[in-house]
C-alpha cells in the first residue's frame, strides 16, 4: 500500500498539462513487476481473505490441527488449519502433534489469513508466527497429512514428500491410518487399508496389490489377477494412483 508521502512524490512529478511522465510511468511498471515476482518467489500462499483485526493469541489447542484464537477485540474463533490434515488424538503422533502445535503458538502473536469456512462453521485459514507458517511446518515435521482431497498447494505436497523421505513423525510408521480414514471408521491398522465397507456414499472401488504402491481402476494392464478392492477413501494415505489408468 502506497503512504501519503508516496501519494505526494507522485503528484509531484506529474507535468503541468497533467499526465505523468513515461519515465515515472516505466518505474512504476518496473515497481509493480519486482513485487510480484517476490512473492512468487517467497512462497508465500495465494492471497486470501485477511480476518479483521487478523492477530490474535492461541487460547486452546484443541488437536494438531485446531485451535481458539483470541483477537485484540476479545472475539473467539475456531480456526482449522487450512490444507493439512493432523493425526486424531487418539492416533498415533495424536498427542505430538499437538503438543507441537501448542509450543509454536505459546505467548505468541498470531497472525491468521483466512480461506473461507468448513461445514462446521470454523474459520480454515493459514496460520503465522513471525515468519513462520505453522500449517506447512507441521507437514514438514511429519505431524500431519497434506490435506490433498482439498488443498492442491505444491509447497505441502513437497513438504510431505521430504517428510516421508525422511521417515518424520508419521512416516516412521508403515501401518499408518491417516485421519480422515480413521474418522470414516478404520481403526485397523495394517500395511494394508482394511477391506471392509466405507460409511461414504461417493465411495468408489479401486483395486491394489500386496506388493504394489499404486491403486488402479478395475481391468488396468498393471494389476495383475491379484488384485483387492479397496474404497478409494482407504488408499489415498499408502498409495498413488496409476498413471496409465487414471483411476
Amino acid at each position: 500500500m502506497w503512504s501519503g508521502e508516496g501519494v505526494r512524490n507522485v503528484a509531484r512529478s506529474t507535468s503541468a498539462d497533467g499526465t505523468e511522465p513515461k519515465r515515472n510511468q516505466s518505474n512504476f511498471a518496473v515497481r509493480n513487476s519486482i513485487l510480484f515476482i517476490a512473492l512468487l518467489v517467497c512462497g508465500c500462499p495465494a492471497p486470501t481473505t485477511p480476518l479483521p483485526g487478523n492477530v490474535g493469541t492461541v487460547s486452546r489447542v484443541m488437536d494438531g490441527d485446531t485451535v481458539k484464537l483470541t483477537q485484540a477485540g476479545g472475539t473467539e474463533l475456531t480456526i482449522r488449519l487450512e490444507g493439512i490434515d493432523a493425526p486424531e488424538k487418539a492416533q498415533r503422533f495424536g498427542s505430538e502433534s499437538t503438543q507441537w502445535l501448542a509450543d509454536a503458538t505459546e505467548g505468541e502473536a498470531v497472525r491468521v489469513v483466512a480461506s473461507g469456512n468448513d461445514r462446521y462453521g470454523r474459520t480454515l485459514a493459514h496460520l503465522y508466527v513471525g515468519d513462520r507458517w505453522l500449517n506447512r511446518e507441521l507437514v514438514a515435521s511429519g505431524l500431519a497429512w497434506h490435506y490433498v482431497k482439498y488443498n492442491q498447494d505444491t509447497r505441502l505436497a513437497t513438504a510431505q514428500n521430504e517428510a516421508r523421505a525422511n521417515r518424520l513423525g508419521i512416516w516412521q510408521d508403515a501401518r499408518r491410518v491417516a485421519p480422515w480414514d480413521y474418522r470414516n471408521g478404520q481403526r485397523i491398522e495394517t500395511a494394508l487399508p482394511a477391506n471392509v465397507a466405507s460409511t461414504r456414499e461417493s465411495d468408489a472401488v479401486v483395486y491394489v496389490t500386496g506388493s504394489g504402491t499404486k491403486y488402479h481402476r478395475e481391468g488396468c494392464r498393471y494389476l495383475g489377477e491379484n488384485g483387492k478392492p479397496i474404497p478409494v477413501s482407504r488408499v489415498t494415505s499408502a498409495y498413488e494412483p496409476c498413471k496409465v489408468c487414471k483411476p
